[in-house]
């Protein structure tokens, strides 16, 4: 297909209503799209008992609020995404972060650890380690999913 033909496809595909823009939400125009891909990574549930949270870049270098820059990292430029993955990489749940939010709740980190083990069943904690690095890892982070009965270990 030659490059101009796929530009001229590509520029009538939207996944989102343009006239039901949300402006508080920046990803509004692919979360219809985040939504079907976590459906489909959580379809047959976790089935690995050692999981680990941790940043991931997609690489992007045009124009977006939510475009992040990090010193030191592989690819610098792009989108953070928060990932729950298994210990051989299966993508179970993922959280795009685009900056600072009017809700806090506590940590950061606390906050991105509880929003992805939703998809496992509370149930089921007991079945699980999760490992994360130090920006995840706080005393009362680890004393709640103690309580919750999921055995956690994150560096210092």
């Amino acid at each position: 297909m030659p490059r101009n033909r796929f530009r001229e496809i590509k520029k009538f595909i939207h996944l989102n209503d343009n006239s039901k823009i949300d402006k508080t939400d920046k990803m509004y125009k692919l979360r219809l799209y985040f939504d079907i891909l976590k459906k489909e990574f959580g379809k047959f549930g976790v089935f690995h008992s050692e999981l680990s949270i941790d940043e991931m870049m997609v690489r992007y270098y045009g124009k977006h609020s939510a475009k992040m820059f990090l010193r030191g990292k592989p690819i610098k430029v792009g989108y953070k995404i928060w990932c729950l993955t298994s210990s051989n990489g299966f993508l179970y749940n993922f959280s795009p972060y685009w900056g600072k939010t009017e809700k806090k709740e506590g940590p950061l980190g606390a906050r991105v650890i509880n929003e992805l083990i939703d998809v496992i069943p509370e149930s089921e904690y007991p079945n699980h380690k999760l490992f994360f690095d130090n920006f995840f890892t706080s005393v009362d982070t680890l004393i709640t999913l103690g309580n919750k009965k999921m055995k956690a270990t994150g560096t210092i």
